[in-house]
């Protein structure tokens, strides 16, 4: 089976181009998942720091409670607490 030389350079032009233009739009589909990576890697960083700081702002809460709450209060948690203990049958951490 023979070729002739302008089949042969249609061919080759023609894989060329095919080539050509999967190698843009392979490019493009990089530079697009490079750009959503980066966007949920920072969206994650932010909730994550949200979530310690809102953390640190009840641990700082329930320590200042402990040095301004009344007896009454305290007295009142610490039923809920022995409650909760006695439901469970272990100790809440």
């Amino acid at each position: 089976m023979d070729i002739s030389k302008r089949n042969a350079v249609r061919i080759v032009s023609f894989t060329a181009a095919v080539v050509g233009v999967l190698a843009i739009r392979n490019i493009q589909l990089m530079s697009s998942e490079k750009r959503a990576l980066r966007s949920v890697s920072y969206t994650y960083s932010r909730a994550m720091g949200d979530l310690c700081d809102a953390v640190e702002n009840v641990s700082d809460t329930l320590e200042k409670e402990l040095y301004a709450g009344s007896g009454k209060m305290h007295q009142s948690l610490g039923v809920v607490r022995l409650n909760s203990v006695n439901a469970r049958g272990s100790v809440l951490v």
